[in-house]
């Protein structure tokens, strides 16, 4: 696999002096958070070729072979009050997937809370962290490689053949914009976010706080929580340890 070129990462728009690039790493979202303590700005990048220690939500582990996807945290400073951050992992999930509709004519699907669809396989995972006045936006994108002991796949699989560095270049540029959306106009931000919803109508089960809820996915309400009708109730959930489709039981 090809290492990470930083030419072609500034010739595609991207910010140089805002990127750090390491072989291998521990975790990007735990030196981007150590970067944002230090000051580093609102769109400094943390890209790892490797993760020795990479993870997701509720602590799950994240493997990818050596330069073959994007493994890469981004610092924001959200200008909204603390109690509205619940919506930037969406907000991520989002600015993927319009990046990939638009470099890769693929049509990515918000899988809530924390995943991205290309045809029903999980393509990426975001893993959104807050500390005090800034919050981490770490996500993994296969860009060339997916496991395959999992319903999953890879953009080049979907017929996608974009350099790392474009599709970075551009990723960061969104997920910024739609953080600041979040912050400028959040129901507006919202719709749009809805209009991704992969999950909307399924049927699907959600275990939070050790119960198990099946129901049909009603939407995600007005602070990014998800929606289920369960017969007839309307039930609403900030956090869930799993969500899946019913059918993948």
């Amino acid at each position: 696999m090809q290492q990470f070129d930083l030419a072609e990462y500034q010739s595609s728009g991207g910010v140089v002096s805002e990127l750090e690039v390491h072989a291998e790493i521990g975790s990007t979202n735990t030196r981007a958070a150590e970067l944002a303590r230090a000051g580093a700005v609102e769109g400094f990048t943390v890209l790892a070729e490797s993760q020795l220690a990479g993870r997701g939500r509720r602590g799950s582990q994240w493997h990818s072979p050596f330069a073959a996807n994007l493994l890469f945290s981004t610092v924001l400073r959200p200008r909204q009050p603390r109690s509205q951050w619940g919506v930037l992992a969406l907000s991520t999930g989002l600015a993927v997937a319009k990046s990939l509709a638009e470099k890769c004519q693929l049509d990515g699907k918000i899988k809530w809370p924390n995943d991205l669809w290309i045809n029903g396989l999980k393509c990426c995972g975001i893993l959104v962290e807050a500390e005090n006045d800034f919050v981490i936006a770490g996500v993994g994108l296969n860009v060339s490689a997916s496991p395959d002991h999992l319903a999953a796949t890879d953009l080049r699989a979907q017929g996608c053949d974009i350099s790392r560095e474009a599709l970075l270049a551009h990723l960061v540029s969104q997920i910024v914009n739609c953080s600041l959306d979040a912050g400028l106009d959040k129901n507006k931000l919202l719709d749009e976010i809805r209009s991704y919803d992969g999950l909307l109508g399924k049927r699907i089960s959600l275990l939070s706080q050790g119960s198990e809820h099946r129901g049909t996915m009603a939407g995600i309400g007005d602070d990014g929580e998800i929606l289920l009708d369960c017969g007839g109730k309307i039930e609403s959930f900030v956090q869930a340890d799993q969500v899946r489709p019913i059918e993948e039981l």
